[in-house]
């Protein structure tokens, strides 16, 4: 009976954990569609914070905050976090996304003078994948 309510109970958290995890990465979907970062980046990490996160949800959140580093003109800091996605998890589904993503983000950084340009030799190296 003690086991039966024992495994109730772990259950019954695993799932109450599951949807605030599912609930926070809607909230930080909203809070991007809206343009308020700052909320989104708290959802993220609120998100990314149960013991049950699995690799392709963490690869998700990266993504989600090089989205909103774009938005806020941060480009080298997106680019960063676009890489960093793309060598922790390059089976993931945000990594093909983050490739595409990078090559967007050097086309419109081509305008921009050399200083503010990244230009790394492993940003240069993933921009040819």
């Amino acid at each position: 009976m003690y086991k039966l309510i024992l495994v109730l109970s772990v259950l019954t958290y695993l799932s109450g954990c599951s949807l605030a995890q599912k609930g926070a990465m809607l909230g930080a979907y909203d809070a991007i569609e809206e343009n308020n970062c700052m909320l989104a980046y708290k959802k993220l990490r609120s998100a990314g914070s149960y013991s049950d996160t699995t690799p392709e949800l963490r690869a998700e959140i990266t993504y989600l905050r090089a989205i909103c580093l774009e938005k806020e003109k941060r480009y080298r800091e997106a680019i960063g976090q676009h890489l960093y996605l793309i060598k922790t998890y390059p089976e993931s589904e945000y990594s093909y996304r983050s490739k595409s993503k990078i090559v967007i983000l050097n086309k419109s950084q081509e305008h921009v003078n050399k200083k503010d340009r990244p230009a790394s030799k492993e940003h240069e190296r993933v921009t040819r994948i």
